[in-house]
């Protein structure tokens, strides 16, 4: 990965979230500021709001999880993330 670029994965400690069914994010060169919802994962018993850690520009989004949502909970640090970011300073929107 890049000097200043961030992939961001689903921590799975969140058991509640353990049966992905569908996870919609956004698309690539959207910014976002610190703390904004980027993603959203809709399980079997609950849909929750999943919010950037830094503010920075989308650069790639994981295609794979369009036909295998489970990577998010099998093996969310190398297959399963969900966005890579370019951090940084954007205009307050």
């Amino acid at each position: 990965m890049r000097a200043g670029a961030l992939a961001c994965a689903f921590d799975r400690s969140n058991t509640h979230l353990l049966r992905a069914r569908c996870i919609v994010y956004a698309v690539q060169n959207t910014e976002f500021k610190k703390g904004s919802t980027f993603a959203s994962i809709e399980s079997v018993k609950s849909a929750n709001d999943v919010y950037l850690p830094v503010s920075g520009t989308v650069t790639e989004t994981n295609k794979d999880l369009a036909e295998q949502v489970q990577l998010v909970n099998s093996n969310a640090e190398s297959k399963g993330w969900m966005v890579k970011v370019r951090h940084g300073q954007i205009a307050a929107k």
